[in-house]
């Protein structure tokens, strides 16, 4: 009978900069306050109609390897679908509140597009690539 080896696995891979190799970050998830780092400010000023694409773009932006400006081009669309739906006249223009609704959509788009944006969205992929590490070590490392 051949004897299994072990998996060197996590003798050959360093955790990624910045990584705890003892426990992992946990990921984003959509019970977390929309729009933000947990206890950020601007959580308490998102419209309770616009939280699921808040939530949604914290998730992309947490998803190994996504592209930032796709996760910020869905955001603007999942904000537009919420004007839509919100105000079903929007073809009209009869709707004051569409305009309103409009407004806040494109502040919170350029919001997205400001620096500090590039800094959550840089964090959140760091803190994938570590839970990719230790998903992958807990996985493939199977020495005793």
């Amino acid at each position: 009978a051949q004897q299994m080896q072990c998996s060197t696995w996590m003798d050959a891979n360093e955790p990624p900069p910045g990584c705890n190799s003892a426990s992992g970050p946990v990921p984003v998830s959509p019970s977390d306050p929309p729009c933000g780092p947990d206890g950020s400010w601007v959580s308490q000023f998102i419209p309770q109609n616009m939280a699921n694409a808040c939530v949604a773009h914290d998730v992309c932006y947490s998803q190994l390897n996504s592209v930032k400006d796709r996760c910020d081009d869905a955001f603007h669309s999942n904000l537009a679908l919420v004007c839509e739906q919100q105000h079903p006249l929007w073809w009209m223009m009869t709707d004051p509140g569409f305009a309103l609704c409009l407004s806040q959509m494109d502040a919170y788009y350029l919001a997205v597009r400001l620096p500090w944006a590039d800094n959550r969205f840089g964090a959140l992929q760091s803190e994938a690539q570590c839970r990719q590490w230790h998903s992958r070590r807990d996985n493939e490392s199977n020495c005793p």
